[in-house]
């Protein structure tokens, strides 16, 4: 039976009268939340209500937008236009000035028209070319975007007069690493070079059980002799510390090391990561700026192929995992401050922040859904507590700031523990940023959306057998070639950097678009259904007891 009926009118042939029919709303009932409805004053006001709901989000999501310009107009101006910009910014984003905006927009006819004819029109007769486009739109924008922000990018200059040296930074260093063991003691020595060679005012090394500790102390002592027989180590005056607690756990670690900080700034590094020279010169440069409360800086896997292609293809993944981290750092960070996580293998903060009883307590205590008290994600919780308490993030992307590592290099087995480990984490701090700190949502919108929420959604084997399965029933006006070349072809934005270095690694790269990226997504659906799971996998464990006062080693 039809549901449309014309306009005729029935005649009743036994009373003589005439009477009109009735028929349904002229408004086609398209939309599922249009399903109750049976007036079109009702059907306005709740569409009208939705775009206003749209559009305050839009504002309020986006008013951060509105002060940059405001500050950029007042710079050409004199003093007083700083308050007039204040006051003018105050006004434009107090609550009911965007309410009634948002209101009054919403009955804009062009806008009105789109959403309540033009957009359900489209949906309901071409549904699978609808979905279709929402799905390129919303992988591709921020494809778009993130590299126009990574092509616009400038890293902090040095300032004319610096107001902090290497003498402001205590360095500390968590370890259980076994110095017995050669591959550990060439890679620790070298670690400990280049960080003695930026000039810090000292350096904790951390670590688990008196043995560890005594091994350390006579570690020191021998390397910083062979280090004093170098022209470089002339002038470097740093102390090296060495401590332990009981039990290995890099937060207790951490926080045992920064209770003796007596530095303006804090670094701390892993046991296997290398700085350049100019790398304390280039990080300080950020927090010149007093509401910097972190930096972090860009990263860098060295490439080491091994003996066999295996060795060389673990090698390879490790180093584009940290690529990916580099190229979304700069790019949200550059659009609006925000990072996902300033990575734990080397990184700068203010030393009383995490002095503070707030940190301390909230860092030892951290549980998610019972689980806990974490081990794992000590990073993502200092670079949220940052965020929450109001303190700006920067991201340093510059050679001179750029630090390298080892990985990829103990075999397939530690690095899937790695990875794992890693993807869990992912999927418990977004989910804290997201629903339970909630900060994020307005001092890093773009962040919020770009990694935060695509986190979840970005699957690429859920995703792309989405896009390609909606491009085949939708029958599209574009050539399946273009669609396979958008999509494999954003793929390889990230690592284009490295494929200018290593030519050879090529091959690699095909293999990471078409083969790793799927099973990876395998690995990232396992961790989204374990994320309960907080063991330090690809890590290795060590059971000690035992500690003592820290001695001093003076370089």
């Amino acid at each position: 039976m039809s549901n449309h009926f014309s306009t005729s009118q029935l005649t009743d042939t036994q009373a003589g009268s005439s009477i009109e029919e009735v028929r349904p709303n002229e408004y086609t009932i398209r939309a599922p939340f249009n399903l109750f409805l049976n007036t079109q004053t009702v059907n306005r006001l709740l569409r009208t209500y939705l775009l206003v709901a749209i559009t305050y989000t839009a504002i309020a999501y986006f008013r951060q937008a509105i002060a940059g310009a405001l500050n950029i107009i007042s710079r050409t101006s004199a003093k007083t236009a700083n308050v007039v910009t204040l006051t003018v910014f105050t006004v434009l984003t107090w609550q009911p000035t965007i309410i009634l905006a948002a209101f009054f927009l919403a009955f804009v006819p062009v806008v009105n028209e789109f959403f309540q004819h033009t957009l359900p029109d489209f949906f309901w007769a071409q549904p699978w070319v609808f979905v279709f486009w929402v799905l390129i739109i919303f992988k591709f924008s921020k494809v778009v975007i993130h590299l126009i922000s990574y092509i616009t990018y400038r890293p902090v200059p040095l300032p004319a007069h610096p107001t902090l040296s290497g003498s402001d930074v205590s360095v500390i260093i968590p370890t259980v690493g076994d110095v017995s063991e050669t591959q550990f003691h060439h890679e620790f020595e070298e670690c400990l070079k280049t960080i003695l060679l930026n000039r810090p005012l000292e350096i904790i090394i951390s670590t688990v059980g008196d043995q560890k500790r005594q091994q350390l102390v006579a570690f020191c002592h021998e390397a910083l002799q062979r280090f004093r027989a170098e022209p470089d180590f002339a002038d470097v005056n740093t102390t090296i510390r060495v401590i332990s607690i009981d039990i290995p756990d890099k937060r207790q670690q951490l926080l045992a090391g920064v209770q003796l900080v007596g530095t303006r700034i804090t670094a701390y590094a892993d046991d296997h990561v290398y700085w350049p020279r100019t790398f304390l010169e280039h990080t300080l440069a950020a927090f010149e700026d007093d509401l910097v409360g972190l930096v972090g800086t860009v990263k860098r896997v060295r490439r080491e192929r091994g003996n066999t292609l295996l060795d060389s293809l673990m090698n390879y993944l490790a180093l584009m995992y940290l690529e990916r981290h580099n190229y979304e750092c700069t790019a949200t960070n550059n659009i609006d401050g925000g990072v996902f996580v300033i990575s734990g293998r080397t990184a700068m903060t203010r030393t009383r922040i995490i002095q503070s009883a707030a940190f301390r307590n909230g860092f030892t205590s951290e549980t998610w859904l019972g689980a806990g008290p974490m081990k794992v994600d000590d990073d993502n919780f200092i670079t949220r507590f940052m965020v929450n308490h109001g303190y700006k993030t920067v991201f340093q992307n510059c050679s001179e700031a750029r630090m390298e590592t080892v990985l990829g290099v103990s075999g397939p087995r530690k690095l899937q523990g790695q990875m794992i480990r890693w993807a869990r984490t992912t999927v418990r701090s977004n989910a804290v940023s997201l629903l339970i700190d909630r900060t994020c949502w307005r001092a890093h919108p773009w962040t919020t959306w770009g990694m935060f929420i695509t986190s979840y959604l970005n699957n690429a084997l859920i995703y792309d057998s989405l896009l390609f399965y909606t491009f085949k029933k939708s029958d599209v006006s574009i050539s399946l070639l273009y669609l396979v070349a958008a999509v494999y072809g954003s793929k390889l934005i990230k690592p284009f950097g490295h494929l200018c270095r290593e030519p050879r690694d090529v091959f690699f790269i095909l293999f990471n678009v078409f083969v790793f990226s799927y099973l990876h997504s395998l690995l990232k659906i396992w961790a989204f259904l374990t994320p309960r799971d907080i063991r330090w996998t690809g890590r290795k464990g060590i059971d000690a007891a035992g500690s003592a006062a820290p001695p001093a080693v003076n370089a």
